[in-house]
């Protein structure tokens, strides 16, 4: 509900304040809110009573904080976004039952399930009872190109970007992953008292890194669940972002 507070806020503004001029160099700072769009964990072991299955993390949403910097129709733009991991979906179920033994669970929390075959099951989202489960934590550095669509009481603009991505679990035994990323979006600005603007902007953001967490289990699943060996040595992820926050001209 705050963040329909904020959209009202924004329009109240956009109708109540005065012409922008794009500044030659400028910062800007906003923050906002994260919705993964499709799973970035995929295919993983899951335990439950004497069951195992594979499971997708469900990307959930989360925390967004971006900074940039402008060079009239340039941007550099670091963006990070937190994404809650506390539903997965079920869409295999092992062959083989009884209780996992204590040696299959390593340090980290994820089961080696090597030895166990899987047959499709109609696909099922659960919440994970486990509360300590550390967001997904993704973040972006990359340069881009605004292109105008209006000018004038209220700037209008289209960004496009590309550049590179970490992503990290929120948990000490988990690994770095680095990659690409690439975005484009809507945004508005408009003047609040010179040299300040406020502006909003929303992106669709795509990455792809190196496939996350153990290799192996990642090309064994995969070939279980009929993938190919493109999908187990890399993971991928469409998710959006939107934010509201001030514009700074410097020049």
């Amino acid at each position: 509900m705050k963040f329909v507070g904020l959209i009202i806020a924004f329009l109240v503004l956009f109708i109540s304040c005065p012409a922008v001029s794009q500044p030659r160099f400028g910062l800007e700072m906003s923050a906002g809110q994260a919705g993964g769009l499709t799973s970035y964990i995929q295919n993983v072991g899951y335990a439950q009573e004497d069951q195992i299955f594979l499971s997708d993390e469900v990307a959930g949403v989360g925390l967004s904080l971006n900074l940039a910097f402008i060079f009239e129709e340039l941007e550099l733009s670091v963006t990070t976004s937190f994404l809650d991991r506390s539903k997965i979906r079920l869409h295999h179920q092992a062959n083989e039952q009884g209780p996992l033994p204590d040696d299959r669970i390593r340090p980290d929390g994820t089961i080696d399930d090597a030895g166990f075959t899987y047959r499709e099951i109609t696909p099922v989202v659960v919440t994970v009872p486990d509360r300590s489960r550390g967001a997904l934590l993704v973040a972006t550095t990359t340069g881009g190109w605004r292109y105008y669509l209006l000018q004038g009481d209220v700037d209008i603009w289209v960004p496009f970007a590309a550049g590179v991505a970490i992503t990290h679990i929120l948990e000490d035994t988990r690994p770095w992953t680095f990659g690409l990323a690439t975005s484009v979006g809507l945004g508005f600005t408009f003047d609040v008292a010179k040299p300040i603007a406020i502006y909003a902007q929303a992106r669709l953001n795509g990455i792809l890194t190196p496939s996350y967490g153990d290799k192996d289990d990642a090309s064994r699943t995969s070939a279980e669940v009929g993938e190919s060996t493109w999908s187990s040595a890399v993971s991928t992820m469409l998710y959006t972002n939107f934010g509201i926050g001030i514009q700074i001209a410097i020049r």
